[in-house]
């Protein structure tokens, strides 16, 4: 019994830095979402340990988290510090994805800049531009001009439904 009062008290004192963590593992995520680079830069170490940390939930990176915000200030300093574009979230999708999916041009432009792929395909057989053009906002139809005059995207390229972005989209000004 001595004994597993004494790991408790351990477990019990290690408790306050476990609970720190989880609080600057958040903490990393609401930052890059608010756009702040000073903020970001103001984490220091956290910032480097944690610059790829999937949050819990989401599976988001810092760097996803501020895409899909559309925070293209907090975006542009963490692909310049080396945030692995690789990582996707919970449901496999990669920055560009998010990028897409949200009408994010000013991301897309970052992302594009660091020589990601525009049309990477996804298990679910669509791209970035397809999840632009599903998008009902001015946003998502400045990301699908982005995507096809400045990132050299295919408009004509097929979803793995053999659809194109004109024939999915509900936006008129996609159309």
């Amino acid at each position: 019994a001595a004994v597993d009062t004494a790991v408790a008290m351990a477990l019990l004192r290690l408790l306050p830095f476990a609970l720190g963590v989880v609080a600057q593992a958040a903490e990393i995520h609401d930052v890059a979402r608010a756009n702040d680079v000073s903020k970001l830069e103001a984490l220091g170490d956290v910032l480097t340990r944690d610059l790829n940390l999937p949050e819990p939930g989401s599976g988001q990176t810092p760097l996803m988290a501020s895409v899909l915000a559309g925070a293209d200030k907090s975006v542009e300093f963490l692909l310049s510090k080396g945030a692995d574009t690789k990582i996707a979230e919970k449901d496999g999708y990669t920055p560009f994805h998010g990028a897409g999916f949200q009408g994010r041009k000013a991301v897309a432009k970052h992302l594009l800049a660091h020589k990601l792929d525009p049309s990477e395909r996804h298990k679910d057989g669509f791209t970035p531009l397809h999840r632009a053009c599903w998008g009902h906002e001015t946003r998502h139809f400045e990301t699908v001009r982005f995507l096809i005059r400045r990132a050299g995207v295919d408009p004509e390229e097929k979803a793995d439904n053999g659809k194109t972005c004109a024939e999915m989209t509900q936006n008129e000004q996609t159309m």
